[in-house]
């Protein structure tokens, strides 16, 4: 073994041994070769082994060049959390690597305070509804920017509300997913306001229907008057009248009992939950 104490060398030094550190350091010029130099400090600081969590230590990386470390604190590139940031950092769930996620694919599980929550976000992703399948959020409420066409509202776009009570899977038995339209019969400004909902399990969405509202409610093609005079049923013959006509009643005078309607080939009946005595009533159909 060669030990060197307070010595500078300005040539080139071969040595066959180990040359080993004591005291101050080893300065070396030029060149110097065939030396086995295994030193444990680095300007006083040892280099670390396993978890890189211990103070004042040289952070290195394990056998198969991952690092394990404690916390992470970054001085520098704060966005003022006003950045429209497409990637994040987080973990699988199944253990502490650090990898990047797409900020559109995130969904929140729950929130702790959501009672106090005033804004949820509606990104501007994937334009069509159809691709949000009933099993794509489970347990969870989304909201999207979508194309008009797909849910078949007036204008060029609309907000698409998606709402899994469950997993939307057949094979879960949690029954279907919800989608919620909101759309308009016009671009920008104009028009009036849209609502249409449809249901769907696994990968398949059914139909959309409209919400009816005051701004939509078909008109009735044919109307008339009548009294339910006494008794529980009460029936109403009108030739326009078929199987699958709708039938709206409204009570002018003061009823006992909820009313349903039931329409026939050529009439209509009334069904009162409790006895009626002369009550008086306009109805009207639509085909």
């Amino acid at each position: 073994m060669a030990q060197l104490g307070n010595t500078t060398v300005f040539g080139n030094l071969n040595v066959t041994g180990d040359v080993t550190q004591d005291g101050a350091g080893l300065a070396i010029r030029d060149g110097i070769t065939q030396v086995n130099l295994d030193a444990d400090m680095a300007d006083g600081l040892h280099v670390h082994t396993g978890t890189n969590n211990v103070a004042n230590r040289i952070v290195r990386t394990d056998g198969s060049g991952y690092l394990y470390t404690g916390y992470i604190n970054c001085a520098t590139g704060d966005e003022n959390n006003a950045s429209n940031a497409d990637r994040v950092w987080g973990t699988n769930g199944t253990d502490s690597f650090l990898r990047t996620y797409r900020t559109g694919a995130l969904s929140v599980a729950y929130a702790g305070d959501a009672g106090k929550s005033r804004l949820v976000s509606s990104p501007d992703v994937d334009r069509n509804p159809n691709n949000t399948l009933p099993s794509t959020s489970p347990h969870s409420v989304r909201y999207d920017f979508s194309n008009s066409a797909q849910c078949g509202t007036g204008g060029t776009y609309a907000g698409v509300m998606t709402y899994a009570p469950y997993d939307g899977t057949t094979a879960s038995t949690g029954d279907a997913s919800y989608q919620l339209a909101f759309g308009s019969t016009a671009i920008n400004g104009g028009g009036t306001p849209m609502l249409r909902i449809r249901k769907g399990i696994d990968s398949t969405w059914n139909s959309w229907y409209d919400v009816w509202t005051t701004a939509n409610l078909p008109q009735p093609t044919s109307t008339g008057s009548a009294t339910f005079t006494t008794g529980t049923t009460h029936t109403v013959t009108n030739a326009f009248i078929t199987t699958s006509t709708y039938v709206m009643i409204t009570p002018t005078g003061t009823k006992n009992g909820d009313w349903s309607v039931v329409s026939y080939a050529g009439y209509f009946t009334i069904t009162s939950t409790a006895s009626e005595s002369s009550v008086a009533f306009d109805w009207g159909a639509i085909k």
